[in-house]
């Protein structure tokens, strides 16, 4: 039962690695889009070809990415946390565990004791 509480905690803490890196992930892509937002609106700033409606609304679209990307952070934050506080649930569930098997097994040894002294007599 142990193994399965401890396999559990390994599955839990490799949530929280994936998550994480995917959090990373989407922060670095956030800030390539901004990156990449900032060098599209200077390119069309300097460009005359385009007029002015059209970069706004570019830059809407390239806001409205990067919006998204927030959001997408925002659920990976929240998934980190749920899993953290699993984890943390798992831990002392297991904790509670081994103590009570701990404690089975020290009162197991002293029935065992109470009968060998029994056979003794």
């Amino acid at each position: 039962f142990q193994d399965d509480l401890k396999a559990e905690i390994a599955e839990k803490d490799d949530t929280i690695a994936r998550l994480k890196s995917a959090l990373k992930a989407s922060k670095e892509e956030k800030k390539e889009m901004e990156e990449h937002l900032t060098e599209k609106i200077e390119a069309l700033q300097n460009e005359q070809a385009h007029s002015k409606t059209n970069a706004e609304e570019f830059q809407d679209d390239l806001k409205a990415e990067i919006a998204e990307k927030d959001d997408t952070i925002a659920r990976l934050k929240s998934a980190l946390k749920a899993s953290k506080e699993e984890k943390k649930e798992m831990e002392e569930h297991l904790t509670e565990k081994i103590e009570a098997l701990q404690n089975e097994q020290a009162h197991s040894k002293t029935n065992a004791e109470e009968f060998q002294d029994d056979l003794k007599a």
